[in-house]
């Protein structure tokens, strides 16, 4: 990460092994990224519902806190 994004940042939160979520202060608006590598079709079911359950509660919580 450059050094103005690093300025940027607000906060970041290792959701699991596959999600993240950053928040940046930019010039125009504050900016979330959400960054996921999600399950592949080859993961058991049991892994890919607890997986889609937390990218769900991520998105859910930035909706609410107007992030």
């Amino acid at each position: 990460m450059n050094k103005e994004a690093r300025r940027s940042l607000m906060e970041w939160s290792p959701i699991s092994e596959g999600i993240i979520l950053a928040c940046f202060n930019t010039k125009i608006c504050n900016l979330t990224i959400i960054k996921c590598y999600a399950a592949t079709q080859t993961t058991d079911k049991d892994r890919k519902e607890k997986f889609y359950q937390q990218l769900h509660e991520t998105i859910t919580t930035v909706r609410i806190r107007g992030m």
